[in-house]
């Protein structure tokens, strides 16, 4: 299974443009300079405005086979939602369901074999009647002679080892039944990991594969990616923030919509990169709470969106106002 953070990691593209004016513009690389150009602002106290933001996917994960075979079904649309656990394809299975009826009768018959004590009780049986057997024999032992009494403790014995014989039949046949068991849980495992299920809930956003194909164990089928949470990575000026209580600081990212109406979501700093470009920019990475509006999320990967952060000094009177 391959779970990918994507990140857009380009310093002198988003970090040297717009985001100081004080930058001479011969210090940037040529790659830069023809690259969009975010800025970055502070329109309330305490509160840094990043403008021209890329949103990026923070979870996404090719789901492998798990099994090989030929590909049975892709049980989901293109760009559907789906939910954590969730089956979406499954590879033939026909095999899997004979080796597992296999499994499940040689457990059965090997079940039976280990409850079957019945030569344990004969043994058992044996053993005590020639022990009586000797008892009596010893209580006139005036009117018997040695070679008998000596020959029924042989009998006795030889009672006592195929009693002990029979008791480790018995252990070996419980013993191979405990290997059916696991054969069948093998089996049972097998045929389950033929339904290819989601890991994580999210929205199908690419289908690799399609039914009749065969598959090798961990191709990828499809990708899933989560919309729940999304990150905005930002090169800023080191200037501007302080690093000892960026992690944590309250962010709101501003989203216009075609319409002009303009959404604000939540979210925080969730780390920075322990690295200073030359430029004098270091990169922080928010992670936005995302939000549905008719069963639609309102920010997508790709989109550019004005990022707010929040300095030591922000109050919240002050923050934009959060879509509800």
């Amino acid at each position: 299974m391959i779970i990918r953070r994507t990140y857009v990691f380009a310093w002198g593209v988003a970090a040297c443009l717009g985001l100081s004016t004080r930058l001479p513009a011969q210090s940037l690389p040529a790659r830069a300079l023809a690259a969009p150009t975010p800025t970055a602002s502070a329109p309330a106290a305490g509160w840094l405005k990043l403008e021209g933001c890329p949103v990026l996917v923070e979870h996404s994960v090719d789901i492998p086979a798990l099994e090989s075979g030929a590909l049975r079904s892709i049980d989901v649309e293109l760009n559907q939602t789906v939910a954590e656990g969730a089956r979406v394809a499954r590879l033939d299975n026909e095999l899997a369901k004979t080796e597992l009826r296999q499994a499940q009768l040689q457990y059965d018959a090997a079940t039976r074999v280990a409850a079957d004590d019945s030569d344990v009780q004969f043994r058992q049986l044996a053993l005590q009647e020639v022990e009586e057997e000797l008892a009596n024999y010893r209580s006139i032992s005036s009117s018997v002679s040695d070679s008998e009494i000596r020959k029924l403790n042989l009998s006795v014995g030889m009672a006592k080892l195929e009693l002990i014989g029979a008791q480790q039949t018995q252990t070996r046949a419980r013993l191979q039944a405990q290997l059916k068991a696991a054969a069948l849980d093998t089996a049972k495992l097998r045929l389950a990991r033929r339904e290819v299920s989601t890991p994580l809930a999210g929205v199908v956003s690419a289908i690799l594969l399609q039914p009749g194909q065969w598959v090798e164990v961990g191709r990828p089928i499809l990708r899933v990616r989560n919309l729940e949470h999304l990150i905005v990575d930002r090169p800023v000026p080191i200037k501007q923030i302080d690093l000892t209580s960026i992690v944590g600081a309250e962010v709101r990212v501003e989203v216009r919509q075609q319409t002009g109406r303009v959404e604000r979501l939540a979210g925080v700093v969730s780390s920075y990169d322990h690295e200073v470009s030359a430029q004098g920019y270091v990169r922080l990475h928010t992670r936005i709470k995302n939000v549905q509006r008719r069963g639609h999320w309102l920010l997508l990967p790709g989109m550019n969106v004005d990022l707010y952060v929040a300095t030591h000094s922000a109050s919240t009177s002050s923050a934009p106002k959060l879509t509800k």
